[in-house]
């Protein structure tokens, strides 16, 4: 999933994920910026969280036009 212009593999997270798996897999393969900012309620994820999502960094989006 694409966040804030970085591109993250959470494959080996998403068994793990707390919330349904349905909220989670549709963000897989495509932009997540505004689900990771309000996990689709207006609420931010954690510090936790968004040091987990960092371990599944890959790099940076390619601007393709």
């Amino acid at each position: 999933m694409a966040i804030h212009g970085k591109v993250y593999d959470a494959t080996a997270y998403a068994p793990r994920h707390p919330s349904n798996p349905a909220v989670f897999f549709k963000y897989c393969g495509q932009q997540a910026t505004l689900g990771f900012d309000t996990k689709d309620r207006g609420r931010p994820h954690s510090s936790a969280a968004k040091r987990r999502l960092e371990e599944s960094y890959i790099g940076v989006l390619a601007d393709i036009e």
